[in-house]
């Protein structure tokens, strides 16, 4: 009951909002037609500053570690209240999984596969143009469970159509499923909502909200059909955790955000590893110490630290001051996630690890940006994903150990091609096209070389690699058949070249395991036990680059309350587009 009341007051708060801001909601994103240019940007140079004590602005207002899609927004939102914001990233460009990087002149993305309306109307109060999206089409996946295949359309009604056609006596419970994930929604925007509250109001309000039940609880109830069950969460990939863990409620962009920050005065500047927070001796944080040496302090002493939760937490805070931390410290596992998973109530795991395989293709004369079916010879603008049968716990299944990684290492694979998607491709990188294919995979098998260089970690390294991008390769063929004959170029990436890109200690692709058990810890809001300490990023609220942005907002609105009322109107209008699609 008093869950209910909850939610029905968060309604009611967000109508009553709505209606005073109404005229100013923007609730779509601006759509870049096929051929059409986007929008010119001042310069991608503002991306790769590299770090030297000179450039450093003086009388900084807030540090923000990482610049990924978290670190950039709230960077951008406090710019735009007057801040003077210094950006710090470890990695020699900006932008985290949002960046791009080109080999031998293929232009590969590595994080940014999924966007929707709420992305675009957020972003554009952060960027200093509006942002651009191209439409995949009607079909936005394909899904093959063994020999079937399953499409995934758009908008919803043609999804929920195409499940009532294969699954004729499932009617009711399609009804259903529309009214349980918009109810998801709520309670998830509720949820992040309530973040943002000092700690003690929004404590019990989290408490009366109530837990989130798994997926497969959920569609257990849902439905009796398997079959529909697995249709439903096949997404799960997206997030890393399958059914039985996940939480039902789940189910260049740099270039154009970095001057927002220079304008108001501040910098971005990359090749900036922060090794530790500066804390006084009441626990306070008050700078950062880059590469080991040299320290820089926040003159108001606001202080955002935009990392991992785990890195934060547990390395970057100064031994002497973690007794302060004791509680939250013992509820993170900082190590590779195990089978069975440890997470509990009480304790959260680091999320599953990727191989990332990047294909570089000369184009046939035919496909260009390809068709949204992939007929012919181009390339799909949906994506694909591709299942070992209609069982995600079974397929998701990582050993421990394996004998032979390289031959015996499961191949759940997801397939995108950002060439095919992007009407402007072949006006920046003509006759090429890439692909791009994702597959689960254990930190465990990839440990001992841990402590190598990158590039340099020995030829049983390589030559596990080698076999795996074989393996990988042949299975994209396989589902794409065009592209034989016209591989030129092929990479593979572990779990860590994550670590060393990214930031990450166990190549984990989503912050914490995105379970109930994560979305039950108090301490997993944008304020933190020490004073002067901000969090954001996935772990603060959901995975990819739509939470990181999110997140964003929430933990600027931390820092400067004022951020919320100036912004106003883009977040209702964010939290409408999202209910409504």
């Amino acid at each position: 009951m008093l869950t209910a009341f909850v939610l029905l007051l968060s309604a009611a708060v967000l109508l009553y909002l709505l209606f005073l801001a109404w005229p100013r909601c923007s609730l779509r994103c601006h759509a870049l037609a096929p051929g059409a240019r986007a929008a010119p940007l001042a310069g991608t140079a503002c991306l790769k500053e590299g770090f030297a004590s000179r450039k450093v602005p003086e009388q900084l207002d807030t540090i923000v570690i990482g610049s990924g899609a978290a670190g950039l927004t709230a960077a951008a939102l406090l710019a735009k209240r007057g801040q003077r914001v210094l950006v710090l990233e470890q990695h020699d460009v900006a932008g985290g999984c949002t960046h791009t990087f080109e080999e031998r002149g293929f232009e590969f993305d590595v994080g940014l596969h999924y966007v929707g309306d709420i992305l675009g109307v957020l972003l554009n109060a952060v960027t200093s143009g509006v942002i651009e999206w191209a439409p995949t089409g009607r079909l936005v996946d394909e899904v093959y469970f063994g020999d079937d295949v399953v499409p995934i359309l758009s908008p919803k009604a043609a999804f929920l159509a195409e499940l009532r056609r294969r699954f004729p006596s499932e009617g009711a419970a399609l009804h259903s499923y529309s009214w349980r994930v918009l109810l998801a929604h709520v309670w998830l925007g509720a949820h992040l909502g309530l973040k943002v509250l000092p700690a003690a109001l929004a404590a019990p309000l989290l408490r009366a909200l109530g837990g989130m039940q798994t997926t497969q609880t959920a569609l257990e109830r849902l439905t009796g059909s398997p079959k529909l069950r697995h249709v439903l969460s096949y997404i799960w990939g997206t997030y890393g955790v399958p059914p039985s863990r996940s939480p039902f409620a789940f189910h260049l962009l740099a270039a154009r955000i970095v001057p927002t920050v220079l304008k108001a005065g501040g910098a971005v500047l990359v090749r900036a590893p922060v090794t530790s927070l500066v804390c006084d001796e009441a626990g306070a944080v008050r700078g950062v110490v880059v590469r080991g040496r040299l320290a820089l302090r926040a003159a108001h002493a606001s202080f955002s630290s935009l990392t991992r939760a785990t890195t934060t937490f547990c390395h970057l805070v100064p031994p002497p001051q973690r007794h302060r931390l004791a509680p939250l410290l013992a509820s993170i596992r900082d190590a590779p996630p195990v089978s069975p998973p440890a997470s509990t109530e009480t304790q959260v795991e680091p999320s599953l690890a990727f191989l990332y395989l990047f294909l570089g293709l000369s184009a046939d004369g035919g496909g260009g940006a390809g068709g949204s079916g992939g007929s012919g010879g181009g390339l799909p603008r949906h994506n694909i994903w591709k299942f070992g049968g209609w069982d995600h716990e079974r397929g998701s299944e990582l050993p421990p150990r394996l004998d032979d990684v390289a031959a015996d290492h499961p191949l759940l694979l997801f397939l995108s091609s950002p060439s095919a998607k992007d009407p402007a491709w072949e006006q920046r990188h003509p006759g090429k096209q890439v692909v791009l294919a994702l597959a689960p995979t254990r930190f465990e098998y990839w440990a001992e070389w841990r402590d190598g260089r990158i590039h340099k970690r020995g030829e049983a390294y390589d030559r596990l690699k080698r076999a795996l991008t074989e393996r990988m390769t042949e299975e994209v063929l396989r589902l794409l058949p065009q592209l034989r004959g016209r591989v030129e170029y092929c990479d593979l990436g572990t779990p860590l070249s994550s670590n060393f890109y990214l930031g990450t200690r166990h190549g984990e692709a989503y912050g914490l395991a995105h379970t109930p058990a994560r979305f039950a810890q108090p301490w997993l809001t944008p304020r933190t036990p020490l004073p002067g300490l901000y969090l954001a990023g996935q772990d603060v609220a959901t995975d990819g680059v739509t939470g990181g942005v999110i997140s964003g907002f929430m933990a600027a609105g931390a820092v400067d309350k004022t951020v919320f009322v100036a912004e106003a109107a883009t977040l209702l209008a964010a939290g409408v587009t999202a209910l409504a699609t």
